[in-house]
């Protein structure tokens, strides 16, 4: 039972770690595309206001437009906030896995596991693209976190 306590809780903290980076990631790049829009949407705009040749303007429109319509299409934002959204539910079953683990081996600790999987299947069951390596990563971390923090 204890191994099955350990192991939940191992993944459930990487599962965090891994939905927070990845909202973080996400945020980044929102922030990356809404300025590299205002940017050239300056330039566009100041190219019209300067004799140029018509093709740096319609350069410029056109990389702005594509630029609208990558960032309304990746909707970064939308999926920092479903990541940061998992990563914190992830942590507080995190957390109810520790209790269990400091706890021991009573009778309703089967039932409790059974429930905080069931959750963490919930809460991990969104619409997100997996990262392979980022995902192996923040698994090292994790058990390498784990591992001294409770000397296994």
């Amino acid at each position: 039972m204890t191994d099955r306590i350990w192991h939940d809780m191992l993944d459930a903290a990487r599962l965090s770690s891994y939905y927070e980076r990845l909202a973080t990631r996400f945020r980044r790049r929102y922030f990356a595309i809404n300025v590299f829009v205002s940017a050239l949407s300056l330039l566009a705009a100041t190219v019209l206001l300067v004799d140029l040749a018509d093709w740096i303007s319609a350069a410029l429109f056109l990389l702005v437009s594509l630029a609208v319509v990558w960032n309304s299409y990746s909707d970064y934002s939308k999926r920092a906030t479903i990541a940061r959204y998992v990563s914190r539910r992830c942590n507080q079953i995190t957390t109810e896995f520790r209790h269990l683990w400091y706890d021991g081996d009573t009778d309703t600790t089967l039932e409790q596991i059974t429930f905080l999987e069931r959750e963490l299947g919930d809460a991990t069951d969104v619409e997100l693209d997996v990262d392979d390596r980022l995902n192996l990563k923040v698994q090292e971390e994790t058990y390498l976190v784990y591992e001294e923090e409770f000397r296994v």
